[in-house]
């Protein structure tokens, strides 16, 4: 009864929470803009939810410019999110793996 539909519907979250799309992405130093930045992909929406890692190509020179920078999350639209620097803005380009989870945190 009861008990069997929460158990069903907690095993569909778990499993939507495992489908997920990992992307490549650079930040580029010369698109920063006061601060922030954004990246823009069709996966993201209002309510989508993204996790930036640093690449596995990251230099060490990057990564210290990627710890210095600093950076959260700064909202998203349909088609974009963007990042914010309360640290050092990078003045090197920066490669990052993306992985979009989509609205399944909703």
């Amino acid at each position: 009864g009861n008990l069997q539909t929460q158990i069903n519907t907690i095993s569909t979250k778990i499993d939507d929470i495992s489908k997920y799309t990992k992307d490549n992405a650079t930040l580029y130093a010369s698109r920063w803009s006061n601060g922030t930045y954004t990246i823009s992909n069709p996966l993201v929406t209002e309510k989508s939810m993204q996790m930036i890692t640093p690449s596995e190509s990251i230099s060490k020179d990057q990564y210290k410019a990627l710890s210095r920078a600093e950076i959260i999350e700064n909202g998203q639209t349909a088609g974009s999110f963007k990042l914010k620097c309360l640290g050092t803005v990078p003045t090197v380009d920066i490669p990052l793996t993306v992985i979009y989870f989509g609205d399944k945190f909703e």
